[in-house]
């Protein structure tokens, strides 16, 4: 501590991009030192901070309620930012200078099953539904010729749709301590590239994402600083011709029964670790014929995700289905996913391959520009030709605003946006409850 407002940080090693590490609240931030020796292990249920609202109510599962900061920095409207679109620039023009938040209190309403948030909102007891199911998104998207456009139900009530790429990934993960998919050799590396072609990721766009994702190249998220939308990889592909000629090739034959056996003759047969939801029902299934096409066999476990989670951080699972959202701008955090260094934690797939960890090492040493990006993307070759995960796919975030709302951001690394936003009371008390 350098005095009562400021603390000083000292690294052992150059770290450019450790900045991006304070930048977000959700990996860390400074609490006074009185506040974790009062609160201990409840120190996460009394939030201590400077933000634009205060907590109010909390109750556990079902309410949440922020009130103005009185004693909020003096921070304004943003100008509307380079390249925004016309309703973007409108709302910095009729706003810029108005002091933030806007209002006085926020009611947030956790509601675990899809079916009542989505009731609730059309009811009108809830201004805004963000990330509205991927399941649900039929009742509310239209595909058209130039995108997406509200469906009549929506249209008809002046609801927009705030639609914007998730800064994330979806990823089939295997474990490469599992004697059958893990490993490096050619067979073992040739079983999960012969996986990875023969998924077919647009049944998995259009039935559990439906329509809302595109395929996934790497496992860079779109958005983040070396991701390049023209990269082209084996990861993309679909191909289930070669899938096969890859098991005919090192050893995968198929049995009496026409299932493929391993190289050493035993019956082959996966196990895949999923959620007992309609997603993980929907991608179970997808599985089962893409797998059937290829003559292997797959069985599924359904779990709770906590109980998933811990299983895969044990080692104990084959394959297993994640996604995993950007939590700063800098690519390589997805890039951890294969460092050895931080297996059992954040390398879920047990990943231990020196050259990938030499490049990892020297990418934190690198500040952004042309050098890092080429080490990221020899990286990205070396986790596509021995595909120890599937990058499957990068979704769509669908919002709902009821007219009413006004000043809603559409910017995709703003999670607080409340302090943006507005209530236009004349089309509340006309439109809404």
């Amino acid at each position: 501590m350098l005095d009562r407002y400021r603390f000083r940080i000292t690294l052992e090693r150059p770290a450019p991009h450790f900045v991006d590490l304070l930048a977000d609240p959700s990996q860390l931030g400074a609490v006074a030192r009185e506040v974790v020796e009062r609160y201990g292990d409840a120190v996460t249920e009394h939030p201590v901070g400077t933000g634009p609202f205060v907590l109010a109510h909390w109750r556990r599962s079902s309410l949440i309620v922020l009130d103005r900061n009185p004693g909020y920095r003096d921070e304004t409207y943003p100008p509307a930012p380079p390249g925004a679109d016309d309703r973007a620039r409108a709302l910095a023009r009729d706003y810029s200078g108005r002091r933030l938040p806007m209002v006085d209190r926020v009611e947030i309403t956790p509601i675990e099953e899809n079916q009542p948030r989505w009731l609730a909102f059309l009811d009108a007891e809830h201004d805004v539904l963000e990330r509205m199911p991927l399941q649900l998104a039929p009742l509310a998207v239209k595909r058209t010729a130039a995108g997406t456009a509200p469906t009549p139900l929506l249209d008809r009530r002046g609801i927009r749709i705030v639609r914007r790429p998730e800064i994330d990934v979806t990823l089939a993960v295997y474990n490469m301590d599992d004697p059958v998919v893990g490993g490096y050799g050619p067979p073992q590396v040739a079983l999960r590239r012969a996986l990875n072609l023969g998924l077919n990721v647009d049944d998995v766009i259009r039935l559990v994402y439906a329509y809302q994702g595109t395929p996934a190249q790497t496992l860079m998220q779109p958005g983040t600083s070396s991701y390049d939308p023209s990269w082209r990889t084996e990861n993309g592909d679909y191909d289930p011709a070669r899938a096969n000629a890859l098991l005919d090739v090192y050893g995968y034959v198929p049995g009496p029964d026409g299932w493929r056996r391993t190289p050493a003759g035993a019956p082959l047969v996966l196990t895949m670790t999923l959620t007992p939801d309609q997603a993980g029902r929907q991608l179970a299934e997808i599985a089962r014929r893409s797998f059937r096409v290829l003559g292997v066999h797959v069985e599924f476990r359904f779990g709770q995700w906590p109980q998933n989670l811990r299983r895969v951080q044990q080692g104990d699972f084959q394959i297993w289905t994640v996604a995993m959202s950007a939590n700063s701008p800098n690519s390589q955090d997805v890039m951890r996913l294969a460092f050895s260094g931080s297996i059992g934690a954040y390398d879920l797939c047990r990943m231990n391959l020196p050259a990938y960890d030499a490049l990892y090492r020297e990418a934190t040493r690198q500040p952004d520009g042309p050098e890092r990006s080429a080490t990221l993307q020899r990286m990205n070759e070396l986790e596509v030709a021995y595909a120890p995960m599937k990058a499957i796919a990068h979704r769509y975030k669908i919002d709902l605003v009821h007219p009413w709302v006004r000043g809603y951001l559409d910017t995709p690394y703003i999670y607080d946006w409340w302090r943006y936003v507005d209530i236009d009371a004349r089309r509340l008390a006309e439109d809404g409850r």
